[in-house]
Parts: C-alpha cells; sequence; structure tokens
C-alpha cells in the first residue's frame, strides 16, 4: 500500500506495466503487515483501475489497510505478466530470496 489518500480509496504500486489486466484487474488475493500474515479482504477491497505504474483500490468500511502492507493480486492472463519481466524471483514463505528464474516469452 503506497497510499490511503481517503477512507474509501488506496493506491498501491503496481500498475499496467507489471500486471495483465486485458481479462480483469488483478483483485488481492493475499495481506501482509509487518511480516505477519492477515485475513485478505476481498469483500471489502476491489481493484477499480490501473495506470502504468498505480493501480487504484476502492475500500468498504472495515478494510483497515494501512500504508505499508503488503498486498498480493491475482492476475487474470499470467502469460501477459510473465511477458513483463525477464527474470522472477523465487522466494520462501519469509521472502528470503533463493532463486532468479528467467522467463522464456
Amino acid at each position: 500500500m503506497q497510499s490511503v489518500p481517503e477512507p474509501d480509496s488506496a493506491i498501491v504500486n503496481f500498475g499496467k506495466r507489471d500486471s495483465a489486466f486485458d481479462a480483469g484487474l488483478p483483485q488481492p488475493v493475499a495481506h501482509y503487515r509487518q511480516g505477519k500474515t492477515l485475513p485478505v479482504p476481498t469483500s471489502l477491497v476491489e481493484t477499480v483501475g490501473m495506470m502504468d505504474q498505480y493501480a487504484m483500490l476502492k475500500l468498504k468500511h472495515g478494510a483497515q489497510l494501512q500504508v505499508g502492507d503488503m498486498l498480493l493480486f491475482s492476475t487474470s492472463h499470467p502469460c501477459l505478466t510473465f511477458d513483463k519481466w525477464q527474470v522472477l524471483l523465487l522466494v520462501d514463505d519469509d521472502y528470503n530470496l533463493l532463486d532468479e528464474l528467467a522467463t522464456a516469452f
């Protein structure tokens, strides 16, 4: 989470350059704060727009997202997302880097 400018909106720091969006906008599927896993507020958060480097979220009452929270997003079309990255990072459950994986698209 990069910004929560209003109680019902937030901005995250990924966008069209990072993820596919052709068959639906990426939606949050995991939520972390200070290294701890929190419930995913899927019924309270919706991606409503994307720009080149940012995505905009609509927040419903009770979402409780904060600047600095880490959200993991789904993608509607993984192949188009992989095409945007020459290298993917393989990490363990604690986000320690295990390996670099070259994509071949």
